[in-house]
């Protein structure tokens, strides 16, 4: 996708491969959540005006950080992800979206 400037499809792609690599103890949550920081900052940078991988980096956030347990965080960019996908008209995106947000509050709900 980077290749090919495909910054969406780069995000999209981001938050099936950290995962993966966090459950398989490949890669800790901050060196994740350090990769998804990088990932926006490049998307900023080449088109700033690309809402859906920005959308798609919150959602790879907001995934990063329910395996950091940080519930509020992932609450925040899972919420500002379905958002912004349902203003572009991306239920697919939008429900994966919806579905972050019902995990970050059930963790909040079963916190400590």
């Amino acid at each position: 996708f980077r290749g090919l400037g495909d910054q969406a499809g780069a995000a999209e792609a981001l938050r099936p491969v950290l995962g993966g690599q966090i459950e398989l103890l490949e890669l800790s949550p901050e060196r994740a959540m350090a990769a998804v920081k990088e990932q926006a900052a490049k998307i900023k940078r080449s088109s700033p005006d690309g809402k859906l991988a920005d959308a798609l980096i919150h959602l790879a956030a907001a995934e990063v950080h329910l395996f950091r347990a940080e519930s509020d965080k992932a609450l925040k960019a899972a919420s500002e992800a379905a958002s912004a996908f349902a203003k572009e008209g991306e239920w697919r995106h939008e429900s994966s979206a919806l579905q972050m947000v019902v995990n970050a509050q059930l963790m909040r709900s079963n916190g400590p």
